[in-house]
């Protein structure tokens, strides 16, 4: 039977469009940022992932909500499963998508920075706060300034 934490745990999953995002940093720590990915569901992620990856052990992915996703592999195809049952770590996920968002911002504002026509590239343009330096500070702002293209 279920307690009354798994079903308010369960109606969460399934009424926020964040519990199907996942997030992939590319680290050897849990702990410590490294490249970002994030994915639509866990399915996409899979996909993309190569065996290896999973592995040798290259990375970590939790939710949009900061449930951790385990990944396993059968030697040819990656698997994921949001492990609901352990802790969620939105503090992590946060500054996994901090340090993203921060790496972004100064791409970014370096390319602004270049001045004159080029053949190859479009120019890049600030809009104020960004110019000002002010990032996202919700998991949802994070997501969607690291996804815009």
């Amino acid at each position: 039977m279920l307690n009354d934490s798994h079903i308010g745990l369960e109606n969460m999953l399934q009424n926020s469009w964040l519990s199907d995002v996942i997030v992939l940093n590319e680290s050897s720590n849990f702990d410590q940022p490294g490249d970002v990915d994030i994915f639509r569901n866990a399915e996409e992620m899979c996909d993309y992932l190569e065996h290896w990856f999973v592995e040798e052990n290259l990375g970590f992915a939790l939710s949009g909500l900061g449930l951790l996703v385990e990944l396993r592999t059968d030697g040819r195809k990656v698997f994921a499963t949001i492990a609901d049952e352990k802790p969620a770590k939105p503090e992590t996920l946060r500054q996994w998508l901090v340090a993203a968002a921060s790496s972004i911002h100064d791409v970014r504002k370096h390319k602004a920075s270049q001045k004159g026509w080029h053949p190859f590239r479009s120019p890049t343009h600030l809009g104020l706060a960004e110019r000002n330096g002010v990032l996202p500070q919700s998991i949802e702002g994070l997501i969607a300034y690291i996804s815009m293209k």
